[in-house]
């Protein structure tokens, strides 16, 4: 009886090795064929919306050909941002990848432009060794931001606003500093500073 069991137990060992070893003889199934590269008409996770050019409102695609000549547009999306709608231009200038926010009256918000990291300033470089020793720059772009800053007077105390063209309001960062005329970390801002002698 004890012979019966081992040799079951082996005949059971034989058996479950042939099933991996066919198992893992079999060819694999052929990958699915790749699938081309299109960018569907929908919206993506971040809610924007591509759209051509001809979609967008009269002021918008006038501000982005005063930008770039339309054969060097890749990309236009449109998108709801706090209720405001803003267009996004991505472009090429010069062999460099670039980008532009708009507003729908066409009003340039932002442009972002792609740098090399040998084209950076030595300030940056400098700085980014110093906090970042042996780090490597992945990649890297210049961008400019547009806003209005404009001085309000509010119980009696005039305070600058930053406020973007959208409508959006950069308040919270100057009431703290108006508060104490600290910026974080409790030190004095120097933008407190500059402002007090523009105004």
């Amino acid at each position: 009886m004890k012979r019966n069991l081992i040799t079951l137990g082996l005949t059971g060992l034989v058996l479950a090795g042939g099933v991996f070893a066919y198992a893992n003889a079999q060819p694999a199934k052929p990958a699915a064929p790749a699938q081309p590269n299109v960018q569907p008409p929908v919206k993506e996770a971040d809610d924007e919306t591509p759209i051509k050019l001809t979609e967008a409102p009269e002021g918008v695609r006038a501000a982005i050909l005063k930008l770039t000549p339309e054969k060097a547009l890749k990309r236009v999306t449109k998108e709801d941002e706090d209720g405001v709608m803003l267009f996004e231009a991505e472009y090429e200038a010069e062999g460099i990848a670039c980008s532009a926010k708009l507003t729908e009256r066409g009003e340039v918000l932002e442009i972002e432009k792609a740098v090399k990291a040998d084209k950076l300033p030595a300030a940056v470089t400098k700085a980014l060794n110093k906090e970042y020793p042996g780090a490597t720059i992945k990649s890297a772009e210049s961008i400019q931001v547009f806003y209005f800053e404009v001085a309000v007077t509010s119980g009696g105390k005039t305070h600058p606003v930053k406020v973007y063209a959208s409508g959006i309001i950069e308040d919270d960062e100057h009431e703290e500093k108006a508060k104490d005329g600290k910026g974080e970390k409790g030190e004095k801002d120097d933008d407190d500073d500059n402002n007090k002698k523009k105004k």
